[in-house]
């Protein structure tokens, strides 16, 4: 099955297999197919690969005749098909990312508060429509490519109880919004979705996996010229006809043989993740889109400026190399990686993602002052201090903010633009001693402008909290309370 699914996702992004062929099986749709109409992306196929599919196709009609197309949609320049066989089974599938405004989908689905986009919704709708007009007493099974296979998932967790199972190829993964909204749901049924990547792809380590199982196929492609030509080595690399296996006599021969990822795409998967952990929810959606941006080019954002996902590229957050230098060292020095490893990601990826401008070489600059100094990663050192929210702490703020306020304007030792220069060198870094703790806020306090309004808020939220978790784990403790004494009872009445 998996290797007829792979034949049917790589059919789905050629314009003129599927238009107008509507109760038609996939065998007499490509024996009669109108090759004047025949088009393709060169990322997708190659004219010798489109001939590799149809032969497939044709020298296999015991599969492919049974496979009747029953609806097709487009919407975004991405198709959804629906068809069935003659064993009872329906299979839904999805095309990876179309136009524009999908690949603005794409980066709103990362997003630190979208738990489902536009396009995801209305793929689940898609499914719904489909399984009331076609699926009754079907086994239904639900694939995609890419986006696709993404979508794929997202009915997978979302229609679990209705699925047999998901096959998702190359499908990128979920914001952590997404996984803490539907973790229950991702218990149950992960174990009936299966992710299968190419081993070089790309697209596959964005967010969080949620499949049950992924699996790694040796492409047929080679990885090529990361350095000089990251993004025509790995765009190469994700089309679904990369994945397939040749047989001697050059033919197609199913699914490439399994193996392990990529080591660098490995290591870049683990490093958005960190980047999605611990980089504040505004650079982490400039992020995103970024990167989306530097996938499909200026399209990404030629939506109208009153189109829902329209994203100003070019308003870059204050601070946002900074950051992203800093939390890439970070994650640099968490993990034990190649050279060449790291120098893939710091000189193909970012410089790829900066662009060559000025913006690239204060990432540079910056990053190798954390990196060769060894500083910690902030979150971590963070993330293992104590929290004090008492009233002399608030105090001790208050009395910062009241010195930056009355800062002599000649005292230049005190300036915030050395704050900032330090922050972008690596030496504003969260302290490693408690000591340094005051010294460290007064510079913050100084940088940001923050008012003893802004404290006293913070303070305020912390205690309100916190009386909530009070007043929670009091009711709870009653509850153990009357537990325990209704145990006692019952002990007491067995003893009698």
């Amino acid at each position: 099955m998996e290797d007829t699914l792979l034949v049917l996702n790589t059919l789905i992004y050629v314009n003129g297999v599927f238009e107008n062929a509507e109760k038609q099986s996939i065998y007499n749709t490509i024996k009669y197919i109108d090759e004047s109409i025949v088009g393709y992306s060169t990322d997708i196929l190659s004219p010798e690969q489109w001939e590799d599919v149809k032969k497939t196709v044709l020298d296999n009609p015991d599969i492919y005749d049974n496979l009747t197309i029953r609806n097709v949609e487009t919407k975004y320049e991405a198709r959804s098909v629906t068809i069935t066989d003659d064993k009872n089974n329906m299979y839904v599938i999805y095309q990876g990312t179309g136009d524009g405004y999908e690949w603005n989908d794409n980066g709103v689905g990362a997003h630190a508060n979208v738990t489902g986009t536009v396009v995801q919704n209305e793929a689940l709708d898609y499914f719904d429509r489909m399984v009331e007009t076609y699926g009754e007493g079907k086994n239904i099974y639900v694939s995609g490519h890419s986006k696709g296979g993404n979508k794929a998932q997202y009915v997978g967790v979302l229609r679990g109880s209705e699925i047999e199972h998901v096959y998702s190829f190359d499908g990128q993964g979920f914001s952590r919004a997404f996984v803490n909204r539907y973790q229950d749901e991702i218990d149950i049924y992960a174990d009936k979705i299966t992710n299968i990547c190419n081993e070089f792809d790309y697209i596959n380590v964005l967010l969080n996996p949620i499949a049950g199982e992924t699996r790694y196929v040796s492409s047929n492609t080679d990885l090529g010229d990361l350095v000089n030509d990251f993004l025509g080595s790995v765009l190469k690399q994700h089309s679904p006809i990369t994945m397939f296996s040749y047989d001697e006599d050059g033919n197609l021969d199913g699914l490439g043989d399994e193996t392990s990822q990529n080591e660098f795409l490995c290591a870049l998967g683990d490093m958005f993740r960190y980047y999605e952990r611990y980089m504040d929810e505004e650079d982490w959606e400039y992020l995103c889109h970024l990167i989306m941006h530097q996938l499909e080019g200026d399209t990404c954002y030629s939506l109208d400026s009153s189109h829902e996902y329209n994203f100003d590229f070019d308003d870059m957050p204050d601070g946002f190399i900074e950051n992203l230098a800093s939390l890439t060292a970070g994650y640099l020095n968490t993990v034990e990686l190649d050279d060449n490893i790291i120098k893939l990601i710091t000189d193909a990826f970012i410089k790829k993602l900066l662009g060559n401008n000025i913006f690239s070489n204060i990432f540079s600059t910056a990053l190798v002052s954390l990196v060769q100094s060894g500083i910690s990663t902030v979150a971590e050192v963070y993330n293992s201090r104590v929290r004090d929210f008492s009233d002399n702490c608030r105090q001790e703020l208050l009395n910062l903010v009241k010195e930056t306020e009355e800062e002599k304007w000649w005292d230049i030792t005190k300036w915030e633009v050395w704050y900032k220069l330090e922050d972008i060198l690596g030496g504003l870094g969260f302290p490693e001693d408690n000591n340094s703790l005051n010294e460290y806020y007064r510079k913050l306090i100084d940088i940001n402008n923050e008012s003893a309004e802004s404290i006293n808020k913070i303070f305020e939220e912390v205690k309100r909290i916190e009386g909530e978790y009070n007043d929670s784990l009091q009711s709870i403790s009653d509850e153990l309370n009357d537990l325990l004494v209704a145990f006692q009872e019952i002990e007491n009445s067995i003893r009698v």
